[in-house]
């Protein structure tokens, strides 16, 4: 559905994770419906284990959502699903 990349935040130099749409998520609707749906209830949250966005938007063809970084890492990618 998306990708998410190590980026700093024009705005306020912070390291945010960047998590931004496929351009075929962008072209169909239900796909951006679920994106947008995800930001709004991300938003809405308020839970020590949930991050809230910095930013959210869309720019030259693709949405984004700025969570903060978090530390950790991710699994190998033969595990993952």
């Amino acid at each position: 559905m998306g990708a998410v990349y190590l980026a700093r935040h024009e705005a306020t130099g912070i390291e945010v994770a960047l998590k931004v749409t496929l351009p075929k998520v962008t072209a169909n609707e239900t796909a951006r419906a679920r994106f947008l749906r995800e930001v709004a209830l991300t938003r809405a949250m308020k839970h020590p284990h949930v991050v809230a966005p910095h930013d959210t938007g869309f720019a030259n063809g693709t949405f984004y959502l700025t969570p903060p970084r978090t530390s950790g890492h991710l699994p190998p990618a033969s595990t993952t699903r």
